[in-house]
């Protein structure tokens, strides 16, 4: 189930079910028509007992990263690969199997979309970044690729 910004409660902070991956497919970017990304973030009061209750921030574009009521282009894809590294390092959190590993396995999946993001706006770390994401088989072969 997608959740969108009319399912935002009354006080516009706490979402429910809100996923760790979940792409806006409607719209791609760049040259490898990489989808735009809602980004989320755990709520860390309760990620530390367990539970995985998530907050969505916004939905990633390029040219258009928002913050707080401002607008601005990530110039470099710096924004991109500042959450590719959130994810990157969230991911190393779920050890486990079954839904720790379904998790694990889509942090790493969002840090590889925002890390190709951030390759297209010309950064050159999120290349090296990607480079452990493959070479490591982060995302257990279920690359962005894949499921596209």
């Amino acid at each position: 189930m997608s959740l969108y910004i009319d399912d935002i409660d009354e006080r516009h902070e706490v979402y429910q079910k809100v996923p760790i991956l979940e792409f806006n497919a409607e719209y791609v970017y760049g040259a490898l028509d990489v989808p735009l990304i809602w980004t989320t973030k755990p709520i860390w009061d309760n990620f530390t007992t367990g539970t995985n209750d998530r907050n969505y921030l916004v939905c990633y574009a390029p040219d258009d990263v928002i913050y707080g009521a401002d607008s601005v282009e990530d110039v470099g894809g710096i924004k991109a690969l500042q959450f590719g590294g959130e994810y990157y390092n969230e991911g190393f959190s779920y050890q486990g199997t079954g839904e720790e590993r379904n998790n694990r396995i889509d942090c790493f999946r969002a840090a590889e979309i925002f890390y190709l993001h951030s390759m297209q706006l010309g950064n050159i770390q999120a290349l090296v970044n990607l480079g452990y994401i493959y070479a490591y088989d982060r995302c257990e072969s279920y690359n962005w690729e894949c499921f596209f």
